[in-house]
């Protein structure tokens, strides 16, 4: 074989294994190839629904050069288990670079049209619509979700491509380029952004280019919008769900967790009862840092401004928020995560952290935007003055107080309460000496805090019953029922005095016969009383008892024997 034999089969190899090479290209859907529709006939809008027919022809009527670049670009976004519809979709606002969702999205849907431009020197025009970024945290095994820089994980989302009613490509994750003649033809360009839901912040664009004058289609971002939930409950209620004692400190609600950056237990609601509606600072946008930095506090600090209050939709303090007032109630403690060393100013938000706006990702990778935070506050008491009115030594009377439950079964709260009336004359308790007292460490037994002789009760029913006898006499009645009311107007400690009247107990008499009742009843002994058989036992010291039938008998006997011996001599002298 000669030289020029050879070079002719070397070159043969290589455009065999060229074509080879755009076949399986073509086969494994390759996208990294130029899309040309120049040759498109009779291209028929096909989305008029968005991009409307009028619409259309007013753009197309007024082109007259592709400088500046005329095109018309409408976005949609859709919700998670919602299907793509003018109806239910939402469209997105281009005059602001941003656009903010609630919910976890499932796709972006870009329509885009542009007109031809019939001029000689107006050819070619080239294309590329890209992957969109965006940034997401992957959850942990507990359910957290690490969102920082160092641990967000960037992506491209997946496309769908229709270009003039033709299927492009399907999820495609390369950029895919497209020209066409722009004196020749019209675009229609619809674009299926898939979403996963655990992504946070979306941002890119596309490009369009003729000869130095082009555009930028789906230049925008979309970010989460979030709130943080400030709930006002009861004390008692919270600690009781929370397995927490009397006086313990209410905990942040993320402390403890694994990622302690960015935790998802505040997402999760307790199941507790709002006194009041609950404060909700946001919607605010939220983004892990990763693309903007976005993460910001949800409450507003020393140093705060109003432009950045009023963005975020966060207006109150810390202590605004525990200034709260809640009429019959006063404020006790909160679980809210906090900055370094529980200050809130324009330095310790630097770094950001569970005090700030953000979201977390659900068992169903569902996205979960509102935070639940709890303020807790306890009904404010009446303090109990027992007064046993008695002629003497009256403070010898003892008392147990019960808590009566609905069904009306009462439950020992204490047994060995006396009279206390010499408290009666004292101040009511208000401010700080009632938060004191709620807060501190007096004994607490159920419902009751008592200080000293002092006796405050909480909002329920309950029965005070006396225990034992004064100098002999009996209280009348013996127990007593009442209830304590929530106050609604007082920011004080009201009181509620019980009295229990001591007296003697007296012996029950007959009833006292009518006149003709005397008249026509037969004279009879009355039956000694049962106080007079005892009083007659304990003044002889000897047994009394009632004589037996057959004792009468043989009594009577006997005198039949003695009266027939009597008469037996007169009878015989007849």
């Amino acid at each position: 074989m000669n030289r020029r034999s050879h070079f002719f089969v070397f070159v043969s190899i290589i455009a065999l294994l060229m074509f080879c090479k755009i076949e399986i290209s073509r086969a494994a859907g390759a996208t990294n190839t130029v899309y040309d529709f120049t040759g498109d006939k009779n291209i028929i809008n096909p989305f008029p629904e968005v991009i409307t027919p009028a619409e259309v022809e007013e753009l197309q009527r007024t082109t007259v050069s592709s400088r500046p670049f005329p095109w018309i670009e409408k976005i949609y976004y859709t919700e998670i288990g919602q299907e793509f519809s003018l109806q239910t979709s939402h469209e997105a606002n281009l005059t602001s670079w941003t656009n903010y969702y609630k919910k976890s999205l499932s796709r972006i849907d870009s329509f885009i049209f542009i007109p031809r431009v019939k001029k000689d020197y107006v050819l070619e025009v080239d294309g590329e619509i890209r992957n969109l970024k965006y940034s997401y945290a992957q959850a942990a095994a507990d359910g957290s979700i690490p969102l920082d820089e160092n641990t967000a994980v960037e992506g491209h989302l997946p496309f769908t491509l229709y270009i003039n009613g033709k299927l492009v490509g399907e999820k495609l994750t390369e950029n895919k380029k497209f020209t066409y003649n722009m004196s020749e033809n019209q675009a229609f360009i619809h674009i299926i952004y898939h979403v996963p839901p655990e992504c946070d912040t979306i941002i890119g664009s596309n490009a369009i280019n003729q000869e130095g004058s082009g555009a930028s289609p789906t230049f925008t971002a979309f970010v989460p919008l979030v709130t943080a939930n400030f709930h006002f409950v009861e004390d008692s209620a919270y600690r009781q769900l929370s397995n927490l004692q009397p006086q313990a400190k209410l905990s942040p609600r993320s402390q403890g967790d694994s990622n302690d950056r960015f935790s998802a237990k505040p997402f999760v609601a307790l199941a507790l009862k709002d006194l009041k509606a609950p404060y909700v600072s946001g919607p605010a946008p939220f983004d892990c840092d990763k693309i903007s930095k976005f993460a910001t506090p949800f409450l507003s600090f020393a140093g705060d401004t109003v432009e950045r209050q009023e963005r975020f939709n966060r207006k109150l303090t810390l202590e605004q928020l525990i200034s709260t007032p809640i009429p019959g109630y006063i404020y006790i403690d909160n679980d809210i995560d906090q900055p370094e060393n529980n200050v809130w100013d324009e330095n310790s938000v630097k770094n950001k952290g569970n005090f700030c706006f953000s979201f977390a990702v659900g068992k169903n990778k569902e996205k979960l935007t509102a935070k639940h935070y709890y303020l807790t506050y306890a009904a404010i008491p009446t303090e109990l003055i027992i007064k046993a009115d008695a002629p003497a030594n009256y403070a010898d009377g003892k008392f147990s107080l019960y808590a009566l439950n609905s069904a009306g079964e009462k439950e020992l709260i204490i047994a060995d309460l006396s009279d206390n009336r010499e408290v009666a004359a004292t101040a009511n308790l208000s401010g700080k000496e009632l938060s004191s007292l709620l807060r501190g460490s007096e004994a607490v037994k159920g419902s009751l805090r008592q200080v000293g002789k002092r006796l405050f009760l909480q909002p329920g029913k309950y029965k005070l019953v006396a225990n034992n006898k004064i100098n002999g006499l009996t209280a009348a009645p013996p127990e007593q029922d009442f209830t304590v009311g929530t106050l609604t107007k007082s920011s004080a400690a009201e009181k509620l005095t019980i009295t229990f009247t001591y007296k003697q107990n007296s012996p029950s008499q007959p009833p006292t016969p009518s006149k003709q009742q005397a008249t026509d009843a037969p004279l009879t002994t009355a039956a000694p009383t049962q106080a007079q058989q005892i009083g007659k036992v304990a003044k002889t010291g000897e047994t009394e008892q009632t004589p037996s039938y057959l004792s009468l008998y043989f009594l009577l006997c006997g005198s039949l024997l003695l009266l027939s011996g009597h008469f037996a001599p007169i009878n015989k002298r007849n």
